[in-house]
């Protein structure tokens, strides 16, 4: 989920300032959610099925956009702001996990779009570590043509060390 700063107390009155109103409405919003998309069952019949968004709930619940959502999320500055913060939480909690559930289908483009919007990554780490024993010659003063011809095999620690040697 992305991270807001919390807007300042005078900026904007809150439009719900009980927990439990706003509670209903976000399970009135779950019940019956402003998208729905029609899909042909398997039988042939043509069904709608909801679609939970971020947009859509933050639309049912009055607010202009998004952010006004995640404006009640971060901001918790009274114990009041607290609990309206963990319902709105909670709500954007189901839907991501309702995208989560969707990347079993096959077109999951869209859904991983999503996620990725609302914090999730996408990222691969990976760390290599190489380690070969030159024994007391010091890797540092190798070059780094020595140093791939080392890891290659074209390279070997005696003719390091009589290339060393010639120098001296």
């Amino acid at each position: 989920m992305p991270k807001y700063k919390a807007i300042p107390a005078y900026y904007s009155e809150r439009k719900y300032k009980c927990p439990d109103k706003l509670q209903t409405a976000v399970d009135k919003y779950f019940k019956n959610p402003v998208h729905k998309i029609k899909k042909i069952s398997s039988d042939g019949t043509v069904v709608e099925v909801p679609v939970l968004t971020i947009s859509g709930l933050a639309y049912s619940l009055g607010f202009c956009s998004r952010k006004s959502l995640y404006d009640y999320i971060a901001r918790k500055d009274t114990p009041i702001n607290i609990k309206l913060s963990t319902v709105i939480s909670r709500a954007v909690f189901f839907i991501e996990g309702n995208y989560e559930g969707l990347l079993q289908t096959n077109n999951t483009a869209g859904i991983i779009f999503a996620l990725k919007n609302m914090g999730w990554r996408d990222r691969t780490e990976i760390v290599e570590e190489h380690k070969f024993n030159l024994g007391d010659i010091d890797v540092s003063d190798l070059s780094k043509e020595d140093m791939f011809n080392v890891m290659l095999g074209k390279l070997t620690v005696a003719q390091i060390k009589a290339r060393k040697a010639k120098k001296r």
